[in-house]
Order: C-alpha cells, then structure tokens, then sequence
C-alpha cells in the first residue's frame, strides 16, 4: 500500500498595526489558526522604548528580513496584515510569492492623525501610559501608508479585505476604494456591521473575524 504524506499548511505571517500593541494584537488570532494546525509568525516593526526608531524604510527592511526567513524554509506563506501592517502587507505581495493576503481594517486612508491619536490613548492602561508611539514614529506611520499605498495596484495573489462598519480609526469607505483597484478577480470584501477598529482583538467579534479568516486561508470561498 502506497503511503502519501499530508500536504503541510502554509505558514501564517502577520504584520501588526500602529500603536503600544504591536505583534501582541495578533495573538488571539495566531491561537486561533494554531488550534487548527496552522504555524505562526509575529514580530515587532518598531521599538516602543525607543522613540527615534522611526526610520520608515527601516521599518519595511525589518518586514522584508522576516518574509526572506520565512519562504526560505520552503513553506508556502499566506500573509494577514492589520491596520498600517495591512498596507505594509499589501507592499510585500508585490515582491514575494504569497499565497494569499488577508488585510483587516487596512489603514489605506486613515481618517486623520488626531483620531489615530485618540485611538492610541483610548487604549492605554493606567500602569503603562508612557508606552505610546512617540510624534517621530507617528511620522512614520504617515510615511510608511503614503509610500505603500498603491502597490495594491499591482497585487496578484488573492485577497480578503475584512473591515468593520463602525470603525472608529479607518473608514470602511477606504477599503471600498482600495478593493477596486486590485487588479484581477481573486478578490472579496466583507464588512462586520458593527465591528470597531480593533476588531481582532476587541473581545466581540473576534472569533466572527477569526473563522471568515481561516474559511478563506482554507479556500471555502469562491473566488
């Protein structure tokens, strides 16, 4: 009798968004997709305790290093991006061979800085309010979306874009623009009517985003 050995799952990277989380605000999500076999990979783009990490392309260097790590040990990568990681995930598609790309809540046009900023505050937790993104990363935040950006024109693996209707930070209209202009027809929008911006991680509809996300790693919609 033949043996044949089970295809191994792609392996998951995620880029993290803006704010004192970071890779941390992948970790139920990353629980989740381990649950069900599949591996993992978070990092941190910035230094938090050091304010004057805030060199933008620097930022991207460190997320290229981590792709190069991970396709060389020969997996098949599909790439989930949240918030500001969801337009550096956008970027890195389009110079790796990714499987697939998911982008929760992309910050393609952020509303505006004074939100983003009330967004970061409104998150603090009273025994680690000077853990916040200084003004010089804020700065990269900005730099690093307006370079970005548009390399979702010339995406083309297949996309999920996830974003809730109440987002607070991110317009869900900006992902509605920015879904138009992905070149090919390997691609589907859902919104959360209700969700917020952290939806990944907002004790709400976490598990709702979790399993939309594992459906389309697992090819259950069609595209």
């Amino acid at each position: 009798m033949r043996l044949f050995q089970r295809k191994k799952k792609p392996l998951v990277v995620t880029i993290h968004g803006f704010g004192k989380n970071r890779s941390s605000e992948m970790d139920s999500l990353c629980a989740f997709l381990k649950s069900h076999g599949y591996d993992t990979l978070q990092f941190d783009i910035y230094d938090l305790d050091n304010g004057l990490d805030a060199d933008w392309k620097e930022w991207l260097r460190r997320c290229e290093r981590q792709m190069h790590e991970a396709l060389a040990k020969n997996r098949r990568v599909i790439l989930i991006g949240f918030s500001m990681g969801g337009v550096i995930a956008t970027h890195l598609a389009t110079i790796y061979n990714i499987e697939k790309l998911v982008l929760v809540a992309p910050a393609f046009r952020y509303l505006d800085l004074e939100k983003v900023t009330r967004s970061l505050a409104s998150s603090l937790s009273g025994r680690n309010k000077t853990a916040v993104p200084s003004s010089e990363q804020t700065k990269a935040f900005r730099e690093i979306v307006d370079n970005c950006r548009n390399s979702i024109d010339h995406v083309s693996c297949p996309v999920l874009i996830l974003h809730g209707t109440a987002d607070e930070v991110i317009s869900p209209s900006s992902s509605t623009e920015f879904f138009a202009r992905i070149p090919h027809e390997r691609k589907r929008l859902l919104y959360l009517e209700g969700a917020h911006h952290r939806v990944l991680y907002d004790g709400q509809m976490e598990e709702t985003a979790d399993w939309i996300i594992l459906d389309f790693i697992e090819g259950k919609y069609r595209l």
